[in-house]
């Protein structure tokens, strides 16, 4: 009876392991076959997708091929391909201001050939960069300068790059304007004090084809912004304080004067200055201007001076603007000196 009793077991065990392996064998012949189903799903997927990649990586090389083919028959002899840009820089410039052409708008640049611009083809779509030149480029390298000529004179600083913004533009049917562009460092951070403009075409564009770079004709002087902030107004108003004007310090000596005889603005400087002309000249000792003309805006000053600015810069606090009082205001009420010869 022992004997059956362990003979049923033995047979129970050897079940159980065969309905094990039969389990076992039974997955891997499942997991096969979906296996082979999927990846016979999936290959024309990945065929497909495989041979869309192909198909584009060998229309961009053959748009590439083209475009450099297009380029290159561009540079047929006797033609020359170079950027320009066709307006001229605003001479007043401050570091983190915008750089902007002489009537206030924006440079312009454009990819030109034989003094035609190009309008049509790769070129006419092609990236320029902005960059900044050293102030004596035209100094030391030849007219028709070479590329590496003009990347050595590229300006690097320890500051950091030396212009900011939006440097690197698209050009559109030939043309560019790029508006936020703008200088980071001053120019007597660099080692001739001034500052150039230029621009370059991107080298992945320019296809094997020498594109003459633009350069600004005139350097520029890049004053730190500060400066800006720190410059009295050009044509101080008649409410402003006496020493916005030239040559009348905030702290000074002619101011102490001035205050102690009740001229605080400019308004009753000039207005004391056109009723007792003498006894302010004699309390600076300064010579009078040679001449004064006609200005704008009720103003009046020496003739050799610009009637946008006050002053020529010498530090004469007389070379400022007289006030004219307005027409309708009693003419034998006006006050009458030299500085100021009557109605016009």
């Amino acid at each position: 009876m022992r004997y059956n009793q362990r003979l049923r077991r033995v047979i129970r065990g050897e079940n159980a392991i065969s309905q094990q392996r039969a389990i076992e064998t039974f997955d891997c012949v499942f997991q096969k076959a979906f296996d082979n189903a999927f990846q016979k799903h999936l290959d024309p997927i990945y065929r497909s997708k495989a041979n869309q990649e192909s198909a584009a990586i060998t229309e961009e090389v053959n748009q590439e091929q083209t475009a450099a083919r297009f380029v290159a028959s561009e540079a047929q002899e006797g033609q020359r391909v170079e950027l320009r840009f066709l307006n001229k820089l605003n001479p007043l410039v401050f570091t983190k201001e915008k750089i902007t052409a002489e009537d206030g708008t924006a440079i312009k640049i454009a990819i030109v050939r034989d003094n035609q611009i190009i309008t049509s083809g790769p070129l006419s779509s092609a990236r320029i960069e902005i960059l900044a030149l050293h102030g004596n480029f035209y100094d030391v390298v030849p007219d028709n300068w070479t590329e590496s000529e003009f990347d050595h004179r590229i300006v690097s600083s320890s500051q950091g790059p030396a212009l900011g913004g939006v440097c690197q533009v698209k050009l559109k049917n030939g043309e560019a304007s790029p508006s936020d562009v703008f200088f980071n460092i001053p120019s007597s951070k660099t080692e001739s004090g001034r500052l150039i403009l230029a621009a370059k075409v991107h080298t992945s564009d320019i296809g094997g084809l020498r594109i003459k770079e633009a350069v600004m004709m005139n350097p520029v002087v890049v004053q730190v912004y500060r400066n800006k902030l720190n410059r009295s107004s050009d044509r101080p108003k008649l409410k402003d304080e006496v020493h916005r004007l030239k040559g009348i310090s905030g702290k000074g000596c002619r101011t102490k004067w001035l205050k102690d005889n009740q001229i605080n603005t400019v308004e009753e400087f000039v207005k004391a200055l056109n009723k007792d002309e003498e006894k302010i000249r004699n309390c600076y000792t300064t010579q009078a201007p040679e001449g004064t003309s006609y200005g704008g805006n009720n103003m009046i000053g020496p003739a050799n001076v610009p009637q946008n600015v006050i002053g020529d810069g010498s530090m004469d606090m007389f070379d400022c603007y007289a006030y004219i009082f307005p027409d309708n205001e009693n003419q034998n009420e006006r006050p009458h000196s030299s500085a100021y010869p009557g109605p016009v």
